[in-house]
């Protein structure tokens, strides 16, 4: 993945984006379950009052603002209730992008727009109404001197953010924001961190690769097999990394999982990439690319069985499910 290639590609599809405000129910494919979302994100219609507000997964798709166009920042409840468009509307405005990543306590994220700031962050809150909204947005590197890059990765020590180079070089930055440090020169794009924030898995040229930060050593997971490899995530237990890999060059994408202690990997499932890890390790949400019908899927992540249909809208970028579960400390409202 190149970040230039991706800002084309978003630009591209942003007339196709705007046009595609509407979201499915969580468990139906049906067009009767299909309603718009007002300001707030909370579904118009009707229907069974949802849960509270809990958001796990974020991740960018089509604005639902009306006459406006490009991506926005969007958050759902593990279970897919709660579907909130973060963008504000009228002249403030905020054109979010793709390349999300939360904060490990699961209250900011931080993400790349495509576009002169590059990568932001900002607070997600409850207001007095108890709606999710966005607050206190940020520029991550204030100096436009300084490298700008894409595919944000937070620490989960929670005190710097990784990120990529086309070039292929990894820096990290301060999560308050400031002056980046490159950690590795040309190695390669999409870092994520193991659970102790001491390693960073990354591909290049369909190679899997993790580099030791305190020593700079690399240690090579995948050396062949795959055209490319994209988008690692690596499990929160550490003890297996999800990647989204290709076996040609013009080949189908399918979602794989390596074992990092045996370096064995093997297909979990091509009905959906890029992925990300639950809490717990137990589930990967997916995008689910079909003809049409771009939305969000919860699969099982030892079988590959979809467990939950979710959203259905028109997405770009990466999903990311926060690496705390609910409970005191995790997100807003707890």
């Amino acid at each position: 993945m190149i970040g230039k290639v991706k800002y084309a590609l978003a630009l591209a599809l942003v007339p196709l984006l705007a046009c595609q405000e509407q979201i499915a129910s969580p468990t139906t494919d049906g067009p009767s379950s299909e309603v718009a979302l007002k300001k707030g994100g909370k579904p118009g219609g009707g229907g069974k009052e949802e849960p509270p507000a809990n958001p796990a997964i974020v991740h960018s798709a089509g604005t639902s603002c009306p006459g406006y166009f490009g991506l926005s920042l969007w958050v759902t409840n593990a279970d897919g209730s709660n579907v909130t468009d973060l963008g504000q509307c009228g002249d403030s405005i905020v054109a979010f992008g793709g390349g999300t990543s939360w904060s490990p306590d699961g209250r900011s994220v931080v993400f790349y727009n495509g576009g002169p700031d590059v990568m932001n962050v900002v607070d997600v809150a409850l207001d007095a109404q108890g709606r999710l909204v966005a607050q206190n947005q940020r520029k991550l590197i204030v100096e436009d001197t300084l490298p700008q890059g894409f595919n944000p990765a937070w620490s989960p020590l929670g005190d710097v953010i990784a990120y990529s180079l086309q070039s292929g070089d990894i820096y990290t930055v301060p999560a308050t924001g400031g002056e980046p440090t490159v950690v590795c020169s040309g190695c390669g794009e999409d870092p994520t961190w193991d659970p102790a924030g001491e390693q960073l898995a990354f591909q290049r040229y369909g190679k899997l690769m993790v580099l030791t930060l305190a020593t700079g050593s690399i240690e090579t997971l995948i050396s062949e097999g795959f055209f490319n490899i994209y988008w690692p995530d690596w499990s929160r237990s550490g003890e297996r990394i999800a990647f989204n890999g290709s076996v040609t060059e013009n080949g189908p994408r399918s979602t794989y999982v390596i074992d990092v202690a045996t370096r064995q990997y093997s297909l979990l499932t091509d009905v959906g990439w890029p992925s990300s890890w639950s809490p717990d390790d137990t589930e990967l949400v997916v995008v689910n690319r079909g003809k049409g019908n771009t939305r969000l899927l919860v699969i099982s992540s030892t079988t590959g069985e979809v467990l939950r249909r979710m959203e259905k809208t028109s997405m770009w970028g990466e999903p990311d499910w926060r690496r705390c579960a609910p409970g005191p400390g995790c997100g807003p409202g707890n």
